[in-house]
């Protein structure tokens, strides 16, 4: 179907989506599986600004989870990518990285506090 579209991203925006949904739902696990399926379709594309997206909102999914650790390392990588293609969302990234500009998206936890699964 995609390809009678032209599209060659619509899979990953469709896992992206239902990702999207999922964590604003609250359904962490699920949402994570959905971002993870989306990042593989992207990554299969080289579509790097795309990859930092979703790595993007995987971090804030892990931190809204108390996930501290995985919030972490998803939004150092989404980092280093946006870093790389000198993207203008590098900044909001490092902030929350930093523990500072995202706390909303974060439930209010600071990503260089502990983590509530590992104790990290």
């Amino acid at each position: 179907m995609c390809d009678v579209l032209g599209d060659r991203h619509i899979p990953g925006k469709v896992w992206d989506s239902l990702g999207y949904i999922e964590q604003r739902l609250g359904n962490v696990p699920t949402a994570a599986t959905h971002y993870h399926r989306a990042l593989g379709v992207f990554r299969e594309f080289g579509e790097r600004p795309y990859e930092a997206d979703i790595l993007t909102r995987l971090g804030d999914a892990y931190g809204a989870a108390g996930e501290l650790s995985r919030a972490r390392e998803s939004l150092r990588q989404a980092l280093a990518i946006f870093d790389d293609l000198g993207h203008p969302d590098t900044g909001k990234v490092r902030a929350k990285l930093a523990g500072t500009g995202g706390d909303a998206e974060h439930g209010g936890r600071h990503l260089s506090g502990q983590d509530n699964k590992t104790g990290r």
